[in-house]
């Protein structure tokens, strides 16, 4: 996701950024490198050393990653290097900072510079050496600058991989959750070495390395605890690039090749037990190209196609194949047998949309909410009305537009900005405000996210007195500490309306963390955070007098006391 970089504080999890905090102050971040500009690197201390990087572009994080296991959105270690890069912005002092250096040259403009200074002959032997000592570097040179040098069939990818996958496992050759990271990172490695010869023009060679990720992380999924998904990733990267392979033009021999290298992983028991054909199937169908390699490809899909979970691919396959292979009028017999499920329904509503077969299109849609399997009702209640409702724009049909769109909007909770868009560009202007307020009234009986929603219509109507009483309802149903949508959402705007309404929630909300009966650090963190806001919307004075009364008053909560230091 993209973080607003001035605001990163109140975009970021509570914890992670406590914990990314804590890494800052203790000085756990290595003086950050600008690779190139917008792009930083830097090492952060932690139970290891985990590099990290960040891109900035205006005032976004556009793109962040570190090589720390965490796998959700965003770890402590980014966080502490954000801290910090905003340091100054956010007034932290950190131990053992000097003063501010001088801007170096970016590593990007630093290596150009070596690069275009070094003698040759200097270079290719410092390159020459590095190769001969660094078995690593020198596998990512050769398929970098010299792939045609790049030797070894699928045999001798696979035995490269299982003694890495050897390498990382834990004990008895099982991998544990722990354990699934660095093997995934084993297969990664090779994909992306795949990945670099097929840039650079030589898919034949990339071909049994992909083979080998597919079928050694099968394996290792027979022992392994991969509830992250860390291995299962290893292996959907590898059958995503082989699909990329498989719809691309090549020669005939390797085309050949790589159907019958498709068809024999489809075979492989271990791949199938894993449920990794996603992408097997339709790769195999794009590369068929006579009967006699469609027919038992055909035949093979015809077995998964009637399974309800995990045979969508399948089906797809093979209505391409049969419309390919024996024509449109067998194929729509099978759809017709297949419309039971989602996926069909949905592709031949995209068929009759194509063609403005508009009646075909909108039966199909209307029958998609009857379809039950084993007396069980395939779909929710909404699930086709956006089709219904894609059908009526493009046929003009305003009413519908407006029922559908109103429909959606109050019922299924998804999407209900665009379908007040909608209804504001459809709705006659005379007609306006008093179907507005009967959207509004509706609105204030759902449940759910219909408040919220509620709140975005008003501001975007600009009824921020409406707005304003949806926040204090909000705040009156809801425990103090927790967040507060509508009053953080529309904050800036708000407070231009209602300045000290505002700024005294925000303040008693800091007063409510700081003062809690058994307080944890992050409660420190958050109360000032509050008062930052407070301080940003102009309430300096009470965010002095709260400060004041807090160090009289809870002198004895050191935490507090270091967190007010930074304020």
């Amino acid at each position: 996701m993209e973080i607003p970089l001035d605001r990163f504080e109140q975009e970021i999890d509570e914890r992670i950024l406590e914990r990314g905090l804590k890494y800052f102050e203790r000085g756990a971040v290595e003086e950050p490198e600008e690779l190139e500009p917008g792009l930083y690197e830097a090492v952060v201390q932690g139970s290891e050393d985990y590099t990290v990087s960040v891109r900035l572009k205006g005032n976004a994080v556009t793109e962040y990653a570190c090589d720390c296991p965490y796998d959700g959105p965003v770890c402590k270690h980014v966080v502490a290097l954000l801290f910090e890069l905003q340091q100054n912005v956010l007034h932290l002092p950190k131990q053992g900072k000097g003063r501010k250096k001088a801007k170096k040259p970016t590593v990007a403009e630093q290596v150009d510079r070596a690069l275009t200074e070094l003698p040759h002959k200097e270079l290719v032997a410092f390159v020459r050496d590095r190769c001969m000592a660094d078995g690593a570097f020198r596998k990512q040179f050769l398929v970098a600058c010299a792939p045609q040098a790049i030797t070894g069939d699928r045999k001798d990818h696979l035995k490269s991989l299982r003694a890495g996958l050897r390498a990382v496992a834990g004990r008895g050759g099982f991998f544990g959750w722990d354990d699934t990271y660095a093997a995934a990172a084993v297969l990664h490695d090779m994909v992306d070495q795949a990945r670099t010869l097929i840039k650079k023009g030589h898919p034949q060679r990339a071909l049994p390395m992909i083979s080998a990720v597919i079928e050694a992380g099968a394996e290792a999924m027979e022992h392994a605890d991969d509830s992250n998904g860390d291995i299962g990733g290893g292996i959907e990267s590898a059958m995503v690039l082989l699909d990329e392979l498989a719809r691309a033009e090549h020669e005939e021999p390797f085309r050949k090749e790589l159907l019958a290298e498709t068809w024999r992983l489809l075979s492989d028991k271990a791949v199938n037990d894993c449920d990794w054909n996603g992408h097997l199937e339709p790769a195999a169908a794009a590369l068929a190209r006579t009967d006699a390699e469609a027919a038992p490809l055909m035949a093979a899909l015809k077995r998964s196609a009637d399974v309800e979970y995990g045979g969508a691919t399948a089906r797809t396959a093979l209505l391409q194949l049969t419309r390919r292979f024996q024509g449109a009028e067998a194929a729509t017999t099978l759809e017709e047998r297949f419309l039971v499920h989602s996926e069909v329904r949905q592709a031949a509503i995209e068929r009759a949309i194509k063609a403005k077969d508009w009646k075909r299109a909108k039966q199909l849609a209307e029958e998609g909410r009857l379809v039950r399997i084993n007396g069980r009702t395939v779909t929710h209640e909404h699930y086709w009305t956006p089709h219904l409702l894609r059908i009526a724009q493009l046929t003009k049909d305003t009413p519908e537009v407006i029922r559908l769109a109103r429909t959606l909007m109050l019922d299924s909770n998804r999407d209900g900005m665009e379908h007040y868009k909608l209804l504001r560009k459809h709705v006659a202007v005379a007609e306006w405000p008093a179907f507005l307020e009967q959207l509004l009234n509706d609105l204030r009986k759902g449940k759910g996210n219909n408040r919220a929603l509620h709140a975005d219509i008003c501001a975007a109507e600009e009824r921020w007195d409406e707005v304003m009483d949806i926040a204090r309802e909000e705040g009156r149903n809801r425990n103090i500490f927790y967040f507060h949508s509508v009053l953080d959402k529309y904050e800036a705007e708000l407070a231009k309306h209602f300045k000290d309404e505002v700024t005294t929630t925000l303040a008693e909300r800091a007063e409510a963390y700081a003062s809690k009966t058994n307080p944890k650090h992050s409660d420190y963190v958050d109360a000032t955070k509050l008062l930052r806001r407070v301080r940003k919307l102009g309430g300096q004075d009470l965010v002095t007098a709260l400060s004041a009364d807090w160090r009289e008053r809870l002198k004895r909560r050191k935490g507090l006391m270091e967190e007010l230091g930074k304020l």
